[in-house]
């Protein structure tokens, strides 16, 4: 199974804004971008504050909502009322254990999609295959950092950069040791 962590980053490496949540610095391009490029991919993992930060309007779907949406917690029995399996399920399993669960359940591109804590324990599990960051040309001063605390496996490789507007990059890179992941071609996003 291949692991994409997924974000939208300031120029300094920032995910969220100082005293914020979510990244409301995030651009059109980028807005317009992340939900189409989320349908390349058959299930997600976020944490449950990244999770909570979905807009959820009564009866919409979430922009996700056909993919499995693991979303890692510390008390997974607490949301077990909001739990559809196959859709939306809890989990307080180490990265490597919820890799290798849906791994074994047939899932073949997961999203990883936040936030800092999230990204840093894939990271030093050395499970992320590929990041697909936007770069907005911003810098935040502060905030949640890409990963939130040390990385033993943080070494990449570039493979491509796309603009997503005159102002806002799309970088993709890979881990030294795994095959690329390719952006979807612009033609599969509308």
């Amino acid at each position: 199974m291949k692991v994409v962590l997924i974000a939208v980053t300031s120029l300094d490496g920032r995910i969220t804004p100082p005293g914020q949540s979510g990244p409301g610095f995030a651009s059109a391009a980028d807005q317009a971008w992340f939900p189409a490029c989320l349908r390349h991919f058959d299930c997600s993992v976020m944490g449950r504050a990244t999770w909570e930060q979905i807009p959820r309007e009564p009866g919409a779907p979430a922009a996700h909502a056909a993919r499995l949406r693991m979303v890692m917690t510390r008390t997974p029995e607490a949301h077990a009322a909001r739990a559809r399996p196959g859709a939306l399920e809890f989990s307080d399993a180490a990265p490597a254990d919820i890799v290798g669960a849906l791994a074994g359940r047939g899932f073949a591109r997961c999203a990883l999609l936040g936030g800092g804590q999230i990204y840093r324990a894939f990271l030093d599990a050395g499970l992320v295959d590929a990041l697909w960051l936007t770069l907005e040309p911003v810098v935040l001063g502060g905030g949640t950092p890409l990963a939130d605390g040390p990385v033993r496996n943080g070494r990449f490789r570039l493979v491509e950069t796309r603009a997503l507007s005159a102002d806002t990059l799309l970088l993709n890179y890979r881990r030294p040791d795994a095959a690329a992941v390719p952006l979807p071609s612009p033609d599969t996003l509308s």
